[in-house]
């Protein structure tokens, strides 16, 4: 396979990630971004932060540096634990 496929395929892999159900989305929570401050989210996103995912609840949101995932529940909820984050 060549690189160029590759970085196709990759692509259609995340597109469809976006439609997984939430426990779904945590089996392959790796497809999902890291948050990153100074970045533009929208309704529905799903990021990781902390060894969490979190979904986006309003419409939009610029994310700030002081602002994270895990102190703004009214911005973004999380979804469960990562899988490696899971006690045995």
């Amino acid at each position: 396979m060549t690189r160029e496929r590759a970085h196709r395929l990759r692509a259609l892999i995340l597109k469809a990630a976006e439609s997984l159900a939430d426990g779904d989305a945590l089996d392959g929570v790796e497809l999902f971004p890291n948050w990153k401050p100074g970045t533009d989210y929208v309704k529905g996103q799903r990021v990781r932060f902390g060894g969490l995912l979190y979904r986006l609840i309003p419409e939009t949101h610029h994310s700030q540096a002081d602002w994270t995932p895990d102190v703004t529940p009214a911005l973004w909820v999380a979804i469960g634990l990562a899988p490696d984050q899971v006690p045995v």
